[in-house]
């Protein structure tokens, strides 16, 4: 039986044929870090959960009782204390760990782009931790099928776009205008 890991066979986006089984990947590493909810690009930045740092601070024998030290707590003190401690740790090594991966998911969107589309991720903050949404979005906009035609279709609405389809409308209805017009020039030759 063979027992090498299955690995998933690097997707380069490269054309919007490649935006979906490129994007699978790129959620599949999201979910895997229970970080979606802070990248995923249907949801304007406004609306975006904000991963924040533990709000709460490091539990000191004086949150149990005030102006208590560890030496006057009594044992069932000292236990809740040592559990505030257990989730303090616990909170701060999950947010460590949340904005560890949503950096790493930037390292992973930027390395299976291709190097044409690189302007795309030049333009933002490395230090936010909103880039990779923000690259997502960008990168949706340019690749994704249902977005290119959201842009087409809000175009056509555009003065410009109703412009060129009074264009396209007048060309249809003379179309053996076009013709005999060619078939001159190919006569004369």
């Amino acid at each position: 039986m063979d027992t090498r890991p299955v690995t998933i066979a690097d997707v380069i986006l490269r054309t919007p044929s490649d935006w979906g089984p490129w994007f699978v990947r790129i959620q599949q590493a999201a979910f895997r870090n229970d970080i979606w909810q802070f990248v995923d690009p249907r949801v304007d930045e406004a609306d975006l959960p904000v991963l924040t740092a533990p709000s709460e601070p490091f539990p000191v024998p004086s949150h149990i009782r005030p102006g208590a030290t560890y030496a006057t707590l009594d044992a069932i003190e000292i236990e809740f204390l040592k559990s505030l401690l257990w989730v303090y740790k616990y909170n701060m090594a999950s947010y460590r760990k949340r904005r560890e991966a949503l950096f790493e998911l930037v390292c992973l969107i930027n390395s299976t782009i291709s190097r044409d589309f690189w302007w795309l991720t030049m333009s933002f903050d490395c230090d936010s931790l909103l880039i990779a949404h923000k690259l997502l979005v960008a990168l949706q906009a340019r690749f994704c099928p249902q977005a290119i035609n959201k842009s087409y279709a809000r175009f056509l609405e555009s003065p410009c776009g109703k412009f060129l389809q009074a264009q396209n409308q007048v060309k249809a209805q003379t179309p053996g205008q076009n013709k005999r017009r060619g078939r001159r020039r190919r006569a004369k030759n």
